[in-house]
C-alpha cells in the first residue's frame, strides 16, 4: 500500500507539475504581441463609481455617486492630452513570454517570465487582507480562467497615468491574462480602504 502512494504521488506530481508549466508557456506563446487598453472600470470610497472606455475610435468616461437614494453620473470632458495618453497605454507581451505595461515607449512595469508560477511581491501587511490577493500562491498559474502573473505593492504610476478620467493606479496591482478573451487585466487596490479599478487590454489587430 506505502509502495502504491508514493507512486501515486509520483504520478500526480509527474503529471500535474509539468503541465501547469507547459500549460502557462503556451498560452503566453500564443499571446506574444500587443494589447492596447479598452476600459477603465472601478469603484472607490463610500459610493463612486467610474469607466472610461473606448468605442468606434473614441475615447469616452464617466463617474457618479449617490444622492440619497439615488445614483447621479456625469460625464466626463477629456481632451487632447487624456486621448493620446489613454491611446498610448499598452500591454506587450514579448518574444521571450516577459510582459511589460508601457506607456508610449516608457515601460512602467516589467514581468519577466517564470515557468513555474506567479510573481507575488508583497510586503505590506494591510494588503494581504484583498480578496484576491488572499487566493494566490507563488505557484499560482491558471485560476477562474485566469493566467496569474504578478502581485505586487507599493506601485504608484500616477506621476504617469492622470488625466481628467479616473485613473486610481496605485499601491497594489494584480497583472493577469484571460486567454478565452484575449485579454489582459491591471486590477488596482487603493491602500485608503475600499474599492478597486481594472484596466482591461485587448489585442491589437494585426494590419
Amino acid at each position: 500500500m506505502r509502495f502504491f502512494n508514493i507512486a501515486l504521488v509520483a504520478l500526480l506530481c509527474a503529471v500535474l507539475g509539468p503541465a501547469s508549466a507547459s500549460q502557462k508557456h503556451e498560452i503566453l506563446a500564443k499571446a506574444v504581441g500587443d494589447y492596447k487598453l479598452t476600459t477603465i472600470s472601478g469603484s472607490g470610497g463610500a459610493n463612486g463609481m467610474w469607466e472610461t472606455w473606448k468605442q468606434n475610435g473614441k475615447w469616452g468616461a464617466s463617474a457618479s455617486g449617490m444622492t440619497g437614494d439615488m445614483r447621479t453620473g456625469t460625464d466626463i470632458a477629456l481632451d487632447r492630452n487624456d486621448m493620446r495618453l489613454l491611446d498610448s497605454l499598452t500591454i506587450r507581451v514579448d518574444p521571450g513570454l516577459g510582459v511589460r505595461f508601457l506607456a508610449g515607449a516608457r515601460t512602467l512595469l516589467a514581468i519577466p517570465y517564470r515557468d513555474d508560477g506567479m510573481h507575488i511581491e508583497v510586503n505590506q501587511v494591510e494588503t494581504r487582507d484583498v480578496y484576491q490577493l488572499n487566493q494566490l500562491t507563488p505557484d499560482t498559474t491558471v485560476l477562474d480562467d485566469h493566467l496569474y502573473l504578478l502581485a505586487r505593492d507599493g506601485v504608484d504610476y500616477s506621476p504617469t497615468i492622470h488625466g481628467n478620467f479616473v485613473a486610481a493606479a496605485g499601491n497594489l496591482v494584480i497583472v493577469s491574462y484571460l486567454p478565452q478573451q484575449h485579454t489582459f487585466e491591471l486590477t488596482f487596490y487603493p491602500d485608503d480602504c475600499c474599492g478597486a479599478s481594472t484596466y482591461t487590454f485587448a489585442r491589437r489587430p494585426t494590419r
